[in-house]
């Protein structure tokens, strides 16, 4: 058990991301490269870094920040970036959640359409 500590101490510096109040088991993190969570230091530094840069290109002072899946995101940024014409080119399961979620948002879109792989 005191190994098992030491290993985790040790992986323990840092770089993975992990968003969210979970926590990581002992189990879960010998395989692991080191993680921090959203109200670390080192974690908040990284983020506000982040939100500086994206509120300076985007010449917006306030943005929302929002945590979730990926299909979340494709979400958002379908129901609030995309309008006019759409093409979705077929590459795998996330081409066609993008176009379910066109799909449903399609009456703020003129026309949707799907380009298959050859």
């Amino acid at each position: 058990m005191n190994n098992l500590i030491n290993i985790i101490k040790n992986k323990n510096k840092k770089i993975l991301f992990t968003p969210g109040p979970s926590s990581l088991a002992q189990d879960h993190i010998l395989g692991l490269s080191p993680g921090f969570g959203r109200n670390d230091k080192e974690y908040l530094n990284t983020e506000r870094k982040v939100l500086k840069k994206i509120k300076s290109f985007s010449k917006k002072e306030n943005i929302a920040v929002f945590q979730g899946s990926g299909s979340m995101a494709i979400e958002i940024m379908i129901s609030n970036f995309l309008h006019g014409k759409i093409l979705v080119l077929e590459s795998g399961h996330y081409s066609d959640r993008l176009l379910n979620i066109s799909n449903y948002y399609k009456n703020s879109h003129k026309k949707i359409k799907k380009k298959n792989k050859k």
